[in-house]
């Protein structure tokens, strides 16, 4: 993952390469903002790893897999879930969301106003390697 190029803007505004994470210990996931079956469902999951001693020293990130929503709609999302500081929500470029979801072997596809996506968490190692899938939900072919 540290390998990746892209350049992705934070709920806080600050564009950042995966980079940055390199030496911190990582649970990943998709979502984006506007989703009300699955996302929701994964959300709730990751709160309770958050509360799980064995996840007390990582942090969560989520990647938006929807490049229409922008800073505000994070910061809204961030706020309206009550995630903690230990949550960094990100948005890319449609380029970079689809290169990174090749990577995590995750499909996803509109349809209509929502976006059909598998569901997988993922263990990001402090080196930036994907250490263990957690779980992961295909789409259907």
């Amino acid at each position: 993952m540290a390998d990746l190029e892209s350049v992705w803007e934070t709920d806080k505004g600050e564009r950042i390469a995966f980079r940055k994470f390199l030496g911190e210990k990582l649970v990943l996931s998709v979502f984006y903002v506007s989703c009300k079956t699955v996302c929701p469902m994964v959300i709730r999951s990751l709160k309770d790893m958050e509360s799980d001693a064995k996840f007390r020293n990582e942090k969560f990130l989520l990647v938006d897999i929807d490049s229409k929503d922008g800073v505000r709609e994070l910061k809204d999302f961030k706020k309206r879930e009550s995630l903690s500081d230990r949550w960094i929500l990100v948005r890319g470029s449609e380029s970079d969301v689809r290169e990174l979801s090749t990577i995590l072997e995750i499909n996803y596809r509109s349809n209509g106003g929502e976006i059909e996506h598998s569901v997988g968490k993922f263990e990001i190692s402090k080196s930036g390697e994907i250490r263990r899938i957690l779980d992961v939900g295909k789409l259907p072919e």
